[in-house]
Protein backbone atom coordinates (compact mmCIF):
# COMPACT_ATOMS: atom_id res chain seq x y z
CA UNK A 1 0.00 0.00 0.00
CA UNK A 2 0.91 3.41 -0.84
CA UNK A 3 1.94 6.30 1.76
CA UNK A 4 2.12 10.10 1.68
CA UNK A 5 4.82 12.17 1.98
CA UNK A 6 4.46 12.17 5.88
CA UNK A 7 4.45 8.35 5.99
CA UNK A 8 0.26 8.23 6.35
CA UNK A 9 -1.10 5.00 4.09
CA UNK A 10 -3.01 5.99 1.38
CA UNK A 11 -6.20 4.01 0.22
CA UNK A 12 -5.83 1.51 -2.48
CA UNK A 13 -5.38 3.19 -6.21
CA UNK A 14 -4.03 6.41 -5.02
CA UNK A 15 -0.10 7.55 -4.85
CA UNK A 16 0.81 10.64 -3.88
CA UNK A 17 3.00 12.39 -6.96
CA UNK A 18 6.59 14.20 -6.32
CA UNK A 19 4.79 17.40 -6.75
CA UNK A 20 2.58 16.54 -3.97
CA UNK A 21 -0.76 15.99 -5.94
CA UNK A 22 -2.36 12.87 -6.37
CA UNK A 23 -2.90 10.07 -9.19
CA UNK A 24 -5.73 8.18 -9.29
CA UNK A 25 -5.40 4.92 -11.22
CA UNK A 26 -7.89 2.25 -11.49
CA UNK A 27 -7.97 -1.28 -13.70
CA UNK A 28 -10.66 -2.60 -15.51
CA UNK A 29 -10.42 -5.57 -18.33
CA UNK A 30 -6.37 -5.23 -18.41
CA UNK A 31 -6.21 -1.43 -19.01
CA UNK A 32 -5.29 1.24 -16.76
CA UNK A 33 -7.14 4.73 -16.28
CA UNK A 34 -6.15 7.35 -14.42
CA UNK A 35 -7.02 10.66 -12.66
CA UNK A 36 -5.62 13.51 -11.37
CA UNK A 37 -6.28 15.37 -8.01
CA UNK A 38 -4.87 18.06 -5.77
CA UNK A 39 -6.22 17.01 -2.49
CA UNK A 40 -6.80 13.08 -0.89
CA UNK A 41 -10.14 14.42 -0.33
CA UNK A 42 -10.82 14.60 -4.24
CA UNK A 43 -8.49 11.91 -5.34
CA UNK A 44 -10.93 9.89 -3.02
CA UNK A 45 -13.73 11.17 -5.37
CA UNK A 46 -11.95 10.95 -8.49
CA UNK A 47 -11.58 7.15 -7.68
CA UNK A 48 -15.19 6.57 -6.58
CA UNK A 49 -16.37 8.63 -10.22
CA UNK A 50 -14.06 7.28 -12.37
CA UNK A 51 -14.94 3.08 -10.79
CA UNK A 52 -18.38 4.31 -11.54
CA UNK A 53 -17.81 5.48 -14.75
CA UNK A 54 -15.73 2.11 -15.66
CA UNK A 55 -18.48 -0.05 -14.29
CA UNK A 56 -21.57 1.74 -15.99
CA UNK A 57 -19.82 1.86 -19.75
CA UNK A 58 -18.94 5.88 -19.38
CA UNK A 59 -15.79 5.87 -20.24
CA UNK A 60 -14.48 5.53 -23.91
CA UNK A 61 -11.12 4.96 -24.75
CA UNK A 62 -9.41 7.90 -25.73
CA UNK A 63 -5.65 7.78 -26.38
CA UNK A 64 -5.97 6.74 -29.59
CA UNK A 65 -7.81 10.04 -30.25
CA UNK A 66 -6.02 12.76 -32.82
CA UNK A 67 -5.98 16.53 -32.13
CA UNK A 68 -7.76 16.46 -35.48
CA UNK A 69 -11.08 14.32 -34.06
CA UNK A 70 -11.13 16.00 -31.43
CA UNK A 71 -11.01 19.59 -32.87
CA UNK A 72 -13.95 18.44 -34.68
CA UNK A 73 -15.78 16.81 -31.78
CA UNK A 74 -14.83 20.40 -29.54
CA UNK A 75 -16.47 22.84 -32.33
CA UNK A 76 -19.46 20.93 -32.64
CA UNK A 77 -20.47 20.14 -29.10
CA UNK A 78 -18.59 23.03 -27.41
CA UNK A 79 -18.21 26.11 -29.62
CA UNK A 80 -20.93 25.67 -32.04
CA UNK A 81 -24.03 27.04 -29.57
CA UNK A 82 -22.09 29.29 -28.02
CA UNK A 83 -20.55 31.51 -30.01
CA UNK A 84 -21.19 33.98 -32.81
CA UNK A 85 -21.06 32.09 -36.30
CA UNK A 86 -18.35 35.07 -37.19
CA UNK A 87 -16.21 33.43 -34.35
CA UNK A 88 -17.10 30.13 -35.06
CA UNK A 89 -16.35 30.72 -39.06
CA UNK A 90 -12.63 32.05 -37.80
CA UNK A 91 -11.87 29.31 -35.15
CA UNK A 92 -12.01 27.05 -38.04
CA UNK A 93 -10.49 29.46 -40.61
CA UNK A 94 -7.25 29.32 -38.05
CA UNK A 95 -7.62 25.51 -37.86
CA UNK A 96 -6.87 24.98 -41.19
CA UNK A 97 -4.22 27.73 -42.46
CA UNK A 98 -2.62 27.82 -39.51
CA UNK A 99 -2.76 24.28 -36.79
CA UNK A 100 -4.10 21.69 -38.86
CA UNK A 101 -0.79 21.05 -40.85
CA UNK A 102 0.82 20.90 -37.25
CA UNK A 103 -1.29 18.61 -34.97
CA UNK A 104 -4.17 16.80 -37.21
CA UNK A 105 -2.58 13.89 -37.19
CA UNK A 106 -1.03 13.69 -33.60
CA UNK A 107 -2.60 11.91 -30.88
CA UNK A 108 -4.18 14.06 -28.24
CA UNK A 109 -2.32 12.78 -25.54
CA UNK A 110 0.98 12.98 -26.89
CA UNK A 111 0.96 16.56 -27.22
CA UNK A 112 3.39 18.58 -24.72
CA UNK A 113 4.05 21.59 -23.47
CA UNK A 114 7.68 21.64 -25.61
CA UNK A 115 5.75 20.79 -28.77
CA UNK A 116 3.73 23.64 -28.63
CA UNK A 117 6.26 25.91 -27.34
CA UNK A 118 8.39 24.83 -30.38
CA UNK A 119 5.21 25.57 -32.57
CA UNK A 120 4.50 29.10 -31.72
CA UNK A 121 8.24 29.64 -32.01
CA UNK A 122 8.12 28.36 -35.37
CA UNK A 123 5.31 30.72 -36.68
CA UNK A 124 7.10 33.70 -34.77
CA UNK A 125 9.89 32.85 -37.20
CA UNK A 126 7.25 32.56 -40.20
CA UNK A 127 6.46 36.53 -39.30
CA UNK A 128 3.17 35.62 -38.04
CA UNK A 129 1.49 38.40 -36.14
CA UNK A 130 1.49 38.75 -32.12
CA UNK A 131 -2.42 39.07 -32.71
CA UNK A 132 -2.92 35.65 -34.92
CA UNK A 133 -0.93 34.10 -32.35
CA UNK A 134 -2.33 34.92 -29.07
CA UNK A 135 -5.88 33.96 -31.01
CA UNK A 136 -3.82 30.25 -31.98
CA UNK A 137 -2.85 30.02 -28.56
CA UNK A 138 -7.01 30.96 -27.09
CA UNK A 139 -8.29 28.00 -29.85
CA UNK A 140 -5.38 25.53 -29.30
CA UNK A 141 -5.70 26.00 -25.17
CA UNK A 142 -9.23 26.30 -25.25
CA UNK A 143 -9.63 23.09 -26.92
CA UNK A 144 -7.16 21.12 -24.73
CA UNK A 145 -8.86 23.08 -21.57
CA UNK A 146 -11.90 21.13 -22.30
CA UNK A 147 -9.74 17.84 -23.27
CA UNK A 148 -8.46 17.87 -19.27
CA UNK A 149 -11.81 18.79 -18.09
CA UNK A 150 -13.62 16.08 -19.59
CA UNK A 151 -10.87 13.71 -18.64
CA UNK A 152 -8.98 12.84 -22.06
CA UNK A 153 -5.84 14.14 -21.50
CA UNK A 154 -4.19 14.05 -17.45
CA UNK A 155 -3.34 18.19 -17.83
CA UNK A 156 -3.30 21.03 -20.22
CA UNK A 157 0.04 21.48 -22.02
CA UNK A 158 -0.93 25.02 -23.05
CA UNK A 159 0.08 25.44 -19.20
CA UNK A 160 3.34 25.08 -20.43
CA UNK A 161 3.95 27.91 -23.28
CA UNK A 162 5.09 31.30 -22.94
CA UNK A 163 3.90 33.32 -26.09
CA UNK A 164 7.02 34.85 -27.97
CA UNK A 165 6.95 38.27 -29.07
CA UNK A 166 7.89 39.67 -31.67
CA UNK A 167 9.99 42.54 -30.84
CA UNK A 168 10.74 44.07 -34.32
CA UNK A 169 7.36 44.88 -35.13
CA UNK A 170 6.49 48.09 -35.91
CA UNK A 171 2.66 49.84 -36.48
CA UNK A 172 1.64 50.58 -39.90
CA UNK A 173 -0.37 53.69 -40.76
CA UNK A 174 -3.78 53.19 -41.41
CA UNK A 175 -4.62 54.90 -44.24
CA UNK A 176 -8.56 55.31 -45.01
CA UNK A 177 -9.62 55.25 -49.00
CA UNK A 178 -10.62 58.74 -49.90
CA UNK A 179 -14.13 59.00 -51.47
CA UNK A 180 -12.93 59.30 -55.35
CA UNK A 181 -10.80 55.66 -54.75
CA UNK A 182 -14.03 54.34 -53.14
CA UNK A 183 -16.32 54.75 -56.10
CA UNK A 184 -12.96 53.54 -58.38
CA UNK A 185 -13.05 50.29 -56.14
CA UNK A 186 -17.11 50.13 -56.40
CA UNK A 187 -17.01 50.58 -59.75
CA UNK A 188 -13.93 47.94 -60.82
CA UNK A 189 -16.08 45.38 -58.12
CA UNK A 190 -19.86 45.96 -59.59
CA UNK A 191 -19.80 42.64 -61.50
CA UNK A 192 -18.48 40.62 -58.29
CA UNK A 193 -20.71 38.38 -56.21
CA UNK A 194 -19.11 40.28 -53.43
CA UNK A 195 -20.41 44.11 -54.00
CA UNK A 196 -22.95 43.83 -51.69
CA UNK A 197 -20.17 43.15 -49.18
CA UNK A 198 -18.11 45.51 -50.17
CA UNK A 199 -20.73 48.30 -50.18
CA UNK A 200 -21.75 47.63 -46.53
CA UNK A 201 -17.97 47.18 -45.17
CA UNK A 202 -17.29 50.78 -46.89
CA UNK A 203 -20.50 52.81 -46.51
CA UNK A 204 -20.72 51.52 -42.34
CA UNK A 205 -17.64 50.64 -41.23
CA UNK A 206 -18.63 47.06 -39.98
CA UNK A 207 -16.22 44.32 -39.44
CA UNK A 208 -15.93 41.33 -41.76
CA UNK A 209 -17.43 39.08 -38.51
CA UNK A 210 -20.49 41.31 -38.48
CA UNK A 211 -21.31 41.59 -42.07
CA UNK A 212 -21.07 37.72 -42.09
CA UNK A 213 -23.29 37.53 -39.08
CA UNK A 214 -26.39 40.01 -40.06
CA UNK A 215 -29.76 38.66 -41.20
CA UNK A 216 -32.17 39.48 -43.44
CA UNK A 217 -34.20 40.59 -40.68
CA UNK A 218 -31.36 42.90 -39.41
CA UNK A 219 -31.95 45.22 -42.39
CA UNK A 220 -34.24 47.72 -42.25
CA UNK A 221 -34.52 49.22 -45.68
CA UNK A 222 -37.11 51.76 -45.01
CA UNK A 223 -35.50 54.02 -41.94
CA UNK A 224 -31.43 53.20 -43.75
CA UNK A 225 -30.61 51.21 -40.67
CA UNK A 226 -29.13 47.66 -39.78
CA UNK A 227 -29.88 46.35 -36.37
CA UNK A 228 -28.34 43.03 -34.91
CA UNK A 229 -25.29 41.90 -32.62
CA UNK A 230 -22.64 44.64 -32.90
CA UNK A 231 -21.23 46.85 -31.44
CA UNK A 232 -22.79 49.81 -32.94
CA UNK A 233 -26.05 50.45 -34.58
CA UNK A 234 -25.50 51.55 -38.09
CA UNK A 235 -27.53 54.33 -39.92
CA UNK A 236 -26.75 53.57 -43.73
CA UNK A 237 -28.71 55.48 -46.73
CA UNK A 238 -29.76 52.43 -48.85
CA UNK A 239 -30.47 53.80 -52.80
Amino acid sequence: MAVDKNGKKLPSGIRQRPNGSYEVRVSRNGKSYSAYAKTITEAKKKKAELEFKLDNNGIIENKKITYGEWFTQWMENYKKNSVKKGTFNTYKYYYDSIIKEEFKNRKLSSIKGIDLQRFFNKLLAKNYSDSSLRLVKAILGSSLKQAYKDEIISRNPMDAVTLPKNKEVTKKEKIALTREQQTLFMEFAKDSYLYNYFAVSLRSGMRSGEIRGLKLGDIDKENGVIHGQLSKVFNLKFN
